[in-house]
Protein backbone atom coordinates (compact mmCIF):
# COMPACT_ATOMS: atom_id res chain seq x y z
CA UNK A 1 0.00 0.00 0.00
CA UNK A 2 1.44 2.99 -0.96
CA UNK A 3 0.13 7.03 -0.68
CA UNK A 4 -0.70 7.18 -4.16
CA UNK A 5 -3.34 4.69 -3.99
CA UNK A 6 -4.44 5.93 -0.53
CA UNK A 7 -5.31 9.10 -2.85
CA UNK A 8 -7.16 7.32 -5.52
CA UNK A 9 -9.56 4.70 -3.36
CA UNK A 10 -10.59 8.11 -1.38
CA UNK A 11 -11.15 9.92 -4.85
CA UNK A 12 -12.93 7.03 -6.22
CA UNK A 13 -15.64 7.09 -2.99
CA UNK A 14 -16.10 10.76 -3.21
CA UNK A 15 -17.39 10.70 -7.04
CA UNK A 16 -18.41 6.99 -7.16
CA UNK A 17 -16.97 6.57 -10.37
CA UNK A 18 -13.26 5.31 -11.50
CA UNK A 19 -13.65 7.80 -14.73
CA UNK A 20 -13.96 10.54 -12.54
CA UNK A 21 -11.52 9.63 -10.23
CA UNK A 22 -8.82 9.07 -13.25
CA UNK A 23 -9.66 11.93 -14.49
CA UNK A 24 -8.87 13.92 -11.10
CA UNK A 25 -6.39 12.37 -10.67
CA UNK A 26 -4.78 12.80 -13.93
CA UNK A 27 -4.56 9.24 -14.92
CA UNK A 28 -5.84 6.85 -17.39
CA UNK A 29 -8.79 4.81 -16.07
CA UNK A 30 -6.91 1.51 -16.97
CA UNK A 31 -3.82 2.87 -14.72
CA UNK A 32 -6.67 3.58 -11.90
CA UNK A 33 -8.04 0.57 -11.98
CA UNK A 34 -4.71 -1.44 -11.92
CA UNK A 35 -3.87 0.67 -8.94
CA UNK A 36 -6.82 -0.02 -7.31
CA UNK A 37 -6.77 -3.82 -8.16
CA UNK A 38 -2.93 -4.32 -6.89
CA UNK A 39 -4.19 -2.72 -3.62
CA UNK A 40 -7.21 -5.22 -3.41
CA UNK A 41 -5.24 -8.15 -3.96
CA UNK A 42 -2.71 -6.82 -0.80
CA UNK A 43 -4.70 -6.57 1.38
CA UNK A 44 -7.70 -9.30 0.19
CA UNK A 45 -10.40 -7.86 0.96
CA UNK A 46 -12.32 -5.75 -2.44
CA UNK A 47 -12.73 -2.44 -1.34
CA UNK A 48 -15.08 -1.70 -4.17
CA UNK A 49 -18.38 -3.15 -5.85
CA UNK A 50 -18.51 -2.38 -9.56
CA UNK A 51 -21.59 -1.67 -11.39
CA UNK A 52 -23.12 0.16 -14.01
CA UNK A 53 -24.61 2.61 -11.81
CA UNK A 54 -21.53 3.62 -10.03
CA UNK A 55 -18.75 2.30 -7.84
CA UNK A 56 -19.39 2.19 -4.35
CA UNK A 57 -17.17 0.99 -1.23
CA UNK A 58 -17.57 -2.31 0.40
CA UNK A 59 -18.45 -2.10 4.08
CA UNK A 60 -14.35 -3.39 4.78
CA UNK A 61 -13.58 -0.63 1.85
CA UNK A 62 -15.21 1.90 4.11
CA UNK A 63 -13.35 1.67 6.81
CA UNK A 64 -9.90 1.97 4.89
CA UNK A 65 -11.27 5.01 3.15
CA UNK A 66 -12.03 6.57 6.50
CA UNK A 67 -8.64 5.91 8.12
CA UNK A 68 -6.79 6.97 4.52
Amino acid sequence: MNFDQLEIIVEIAKTNSLTEAAKNKNLTVPALSQSLAQLERELGIVIFSRSRSGTFPTPEGRLIIENA
